[in-house]
């Protein structure tokens, strides 16, 4: 509750600076009451931490759909999925994910996904099993 008070402070001062001007943002986060250095990351495009996405998700929402899929269509030609089937199957979506070019993308062997991450998984896609 806290954290959502000093965002909603840290919004409304945002909203109410006018464009074109130089700003002390210290002073600011003094006269608002608010932490300087949130306010100062939030004014160059940082959002807050609850609108962030999780830093510990293996799959985009496009990957995670694909091993749903996967996983869906193995059902239906009746495959038992086990658990090293889907980490086998992560873990070549991940491979083929990576791409060596991008600055952003993570080492090939950063990102795998072992027992426990698979397991996790199928809870919270219980529907399909």
């Amino acid at each position: 509750k806290k954290n959502a008070d000093i965002d909603q402070r840290i919004q409304k001062v945002l909203d109410e600076i006018p464009d074109g001007i130089n700003i002390n943002w210290s002073h600011l986060a003094r006269k608002y009451n608010v932490p300087y250095q949130r306010l100062l990351a939030r004014s160059k495009g940082r959002s807050t931490l609850q609108s962030r996405p999780s830093g510990t998700l293996k799959l985009t929402d496009a990957q995670e759909y694909a091993l749903y899929t996967c996983v869906e269509r193995l059902d239906q030609l009746g495959v038992r999925v086990r658990i090293p089937m889907i980490i086998s199957c992560v873990n070549y979506i991940l491979f083929r994910a990576y791409d060596s070019s991008c600055s952003t993308s993570t080492s090939r062997n950063t990102l795998r996904a072992n027992p426990r991450w698979a397991k996790r998984w199928i809870q919270r896609k219980i529907t399909i099993f």
